[in-house]
Formats: C-alpha cells, structure tokens, sequence
C-alpha cells in the first residue's frame, strides 16, 4: 500500500472515530466520546471534524482551557470552519470572559451562515445565561436549517432549564413534525 493510499484510509478510518465520537457525545458519554475524538486524531492530527469533536467534549467536561487548544487548531487548519468558531466562544465563556464569546459565536455565523450548529452552540450559551428570548431565537435559526436537531433538545443537558416551559416543548414539538413531515416527503420521493 502507498503512503497516499494509507493516509486515506487513516482519514477514513478516523471519520469513523469521529462520527462514533459524535454519537457518544449525543448520548452523554462524554468520556467516551473523547476517547474516540482522540482515536481519530491519532490518525489523522488534522481533521478538524475531530478537533472541533474533542473541543465540545472537553467543554462539556469542563476542561475549558484545553478546549480552547483544539478549537483554536480546528481554526488554524481551516479558518473558514465557523463551528470550530462557535465552540471557541464556548471555551472563552466557561473561561469567564463573555466579549470573547460573543465575539467568536458572531464570528462563527459570519464564517458559515448555512451550518446549523453554530446557531445551535449559540443557542446553548444563552441557555446557560438563562436567556430565554435569545436562546429560541438562535435554536429557531439552526432548527430551521435542520429540524431534526430538535430531538438533541430532548438530552442537552445545556437546555434542561427551559425544557418544562411552553415555549420550549412548543418549539421541539414544532421542529420534530417539521422533520417527521420532510422525512415522508424524501421518502416518497424516492
């Protein structure tokens, strides 16, 4: 096998970690799923995907500064991924300093308009603010780009306050049959 044709499958193969980390890290398994994130970088150190896996997790964990080292390695490799933006913001708010924060989710937005996860990850940060207003008007942002995240709600820990208000179970209902509805459509399409 040649080096490029390893290199591939190590790419490969460290997708698979990261979207295993990815699913771990919806679950809750956050120890999990940084073993896996980490998995992946040990085979390819550059994907961002992985990077940007391991800096949620590790916020998650409460592990804000080394958060911080691995969305701002996302952000060196690929300076136009406005995830890796987003979660950055994150690092900078479990850090205390909110300017920052902003600063980077707005960044995030402005770096990818059309990815629904910034908008989501900016959701979660006025939910731990307590922001509800702000809170529904980003999760109205990512969940119109895609509906089907509205069942991440549901276990987010980083919503848990709002998910007894109306609004809140009001929202999830809305996007969750706006999704079950998309889904019949492709599916009879096909």
């Amino acid at each position: 096998m040649s080096e490029q044709e390893k290199t591939e499958v190590g790419v490969q193969t460290a997708g698979g970690y990261t979207r295993r980390a990815y699913e771990l890290f919806w679950e809750g398994r956050y120890e999990d799923a940084l073993a896996a994130a980490d998995a992946a970088l040990a085979l390819d150190e550059r994907h961002v995907r992985a990077l940007t896996t391991r800096a949620v997790t590790l916020v998650q964990l409460g592990r804000a500064r080394e958060a911080k080292v691995a969305a701002e390695e996302a952000i060196r490799l690929d300076p136009g991924d406005g995830v890796a933006y987003s979660i950055l913001g994150f690092c900078y708010a479990r850090l205390g300093d909110d300017d920052a924060a902003v600063a980077h989710f707005r960044r995030g937005i402005e770096t990818s308009p059309r990815d629904y996860r910034v908008y989501y990850n900016w959701a979660s940060y006025w939910a731990e603010l307590g922001n509800g207003g702000e809170c529904r008007r980003y999760l109205v942002e990512a969940l119109n780009l895609k509906p089907v995240m509205a069942k991440n709600l549901l276990v987010d820990p980083d919503f848990a306050r709002f998910s007894g208000e109306a609004w809140f179970r009001e929202l999830v209902a809305e996007y969750l049959a706006r999704a079950r509805r998309e889904n019949e459509a492709a599916a009879g399409e096909r």
